[in-house]
């Protein structure tokens, strides 16, 4: 059953990496409502590529959890991956200074390493009911 709530909080963190994948993807011109103000097609394609690297990281997430063999390191890969996401958020906010904007941001990107650290948790109870 731990094995099962794992794998939930691994699809749900994948499917965040999916929906930022195809927003990025989609409509590279919205994050000007983020500060982007130049938006030509040099910028709105670096965007696009940032999309397929969400899509990419919620594709290997997915697939992990398809596997009961490979759950582990899927939540590790997306643990760490949105990790650092974090980490540089928070490295641009004291070397670059800090906006209102930028916490909701923090906030927003903190859910993925926490559901994948969620996910490590009911693995590793799984792991110590097993022996």
């Amino acid at each position: 059953m731990f094995l099962w709530i794992a794998r939930i909080f691994l699809v749900f963190d994948s499917l965040i990496f999916v929906m930022v994948g195809t927003f990025l993807f989609t409509d590279p011109k919205s994050m000007g409502s983020l500060g982007f103000e130049n938006m030509s097609p040099v910028a709105m394609t670096a965007i696009r590529t940032w999309g397929g690297f969400f899509w990419g990281t919620g594709l290997i997430g997915l697939i992990a959890a398809s596997r009961e063999k490979w759950l582990i390191q899927g939540l590790v890969t997306l643990f760490v991956i949105g990790g650092f996401i974090v980490m540089t958020r928070i490295y641009g906010i004291a070397v670059d200074g800090m906006e209102p904007k930028q916490l909701s941001e923090l906030r927003d990107e903190s859910l993925g390493p926490l559901l994948a650290g969620i996910g490590l948790i009911f693995v590793w109870i799984h792991q110590r009911r097993a022996r």
